[in-house]
């Protein structure tokens, strides 16, 4: 509060503080202020280490006490925020300045990764250290010139790469010893069940590959270097014969594999002309000036708020896929259709079937309600989802 009373009374900014954030007006942008203070995240550990103690529960993947979910996902997030992010966004700034084509690789590389409805799977940490590693190890090949060849490397390196044996080593600064790549490795194989996925080590994170310990799973990374590895044959055609219908094909989603589609209205997306193949249009607002500057719309976007309610209500039993970018369709996948024995900790969005004549228990057995969530989902997106579209010839293959 006292922050925001200065900034208006010395420089007539336009401030609205918040619990958490300061938002400030300057030359038509919203800047969000936040205070990072040391001593809240040692006495976040302090307390997490201290209830551990009493319940006998620790981790070191974490660096800390692991106890109640709530109380390390506080710690975590505090250590990201405060650390960790920071310091990757320091390491990536000096990355751009050092390779021209980096900043522009990394904006096309998420472009691609979100076009393809993957853009809740993976954070953008993680494809700025995957575009990272192309510049710093482009050996034997050339360091990449252009955004168009760094894309083409990405995708390779993503759809190439032995992400079941080997964990990526991003040596950022060239800060690793031959001591610490050995202590990766060494890690890394001992530990590869409780490993993430898609395992990445730069300096300061030599063990618990913190951008990708919670996602992509194994499915969606499986997924992911299937694309990769057709994206690249697309984008290689269309440089040997200039076809710009093949550099747009390598955009373009494919949403015969979800067994459900989300349709939502146009209208309702604050991103939508930020699609690939959106309309652009031009909007000319009439400055605001003195005492009529107030803050514009921030923070506003319905579809990651409903994202977030369906993986909050279905996320045990379905993954959910978007564009982050004006995405207009939200892919479902079942988890798993196959019945299952009654359990009251998996009952809920489950309905009793119907036992085989052939069993030899009378166990009751439950399966995913399909359409009882369908109707949830219309439910739920009341005025953002246009229609539920059920795509029965994927069904087969449950994941």
């Amino acid at each position: 509060l006292n922050m925001a009373a200065m900034l208006e009374k010395q420089f007539t900014m336009t401030t609205v503080p918040t619990a958490t954030a300061l938002h400030v007006l300057l030359n038509d942008c919203v800047f969000k202020l936040t205070i990072a203070n040391r001593h809240e995240l040692n006495l976040a550990e302090r307390i997490v280490w201290r209830h551990s103690k009493t319940i006998g529960d620790a981790s070191h993947d974490v660096g800390m006490a692991m106890t109640g979910p709530e109380m390390v996902q506080w710690a975590e997030h505090l250590r990201i925020e405060s650390v960790a992010l920071p310091l990757h966004t320091g390491h990536m700034h000096s990355l751009s300045k050092q390779f021209s084509a980096l900043s522009l690789t990394c904006r096309l590389a998420k472009r691609w990764i979100s076009s393809h409805l993957l853009s809740p799977h993976f954070t953008h940490e993680c494809i700025e250290l995957l575009v990272a590693h192309t510049f710093l190890a482009s050996s034997p090949f050339l360091v990449p010139g252009s955004g168009h060849c760094g894309l083409l490397r990405f995708l390779h390196l993503l759809s190439s790469w032995d992400w079941e044996g080997q964990p990526l080593v991003v040596n950022l600064n060239d800060d690793l010893k031959s001591e610490d790549k050995t202590e990766i490795f060494q890690a890394f194989s001992s530990q590869r069940a409780h490993q993430p996925s898609m395992f990445i080590a730069t300096p300061s994170d030599l063990r618990s590959s913190q951008w990708t310990r919670h996602q992509p799973s194994s499915v969606v990374l499986k997924r992911a270097c299937l694309l990769a590895k057709e994206a690249v044959f697309l984008l290689s055609s269309w440089l040997m014969t200039s076809d710009s219908q093949l550099c747009m094909a390598a955009f373009r989603p494919s949403l015969d594999d979800f067994h459900v589609l989300l349709h939502l209205h146009s209208h309702r997306l604050p991103r939508r002309y930020e699609a690939v193949g959106g309309r652009y249009v031009e909007i000319h607002a009439k400055p605001l000036t003195g005492q009529e500057q107030v803050l514009p719309v921030v923070d506003y976007n319905p579809v990651e708020e409903y994202l977030d309610i369906l993986q909050e209500t279905y996320g045990h039993c379905a993954m959910f896929f978007h564009d982050q970018y004006g995405g207009g369709v939200i892919g479902v996948v079942w988890k798993n259709l196959d019945s299952s024995t009654f359990q009251i900790s998996s009952i809920n969005a489950c309905k009793p079937c119907k036992a085989s004549k052939k069993a030899r228990t009378k166990i009751e057995k439950v399966q995913l309600n399909v359409d009882a969530a369908l109707d949830d989902f219309s439910i739920l997106g009341k005025g953002l989802v246009k229609r539920v579209e059920n795509q029965p010839h994927a069904y087969p293959q449950a994941l």
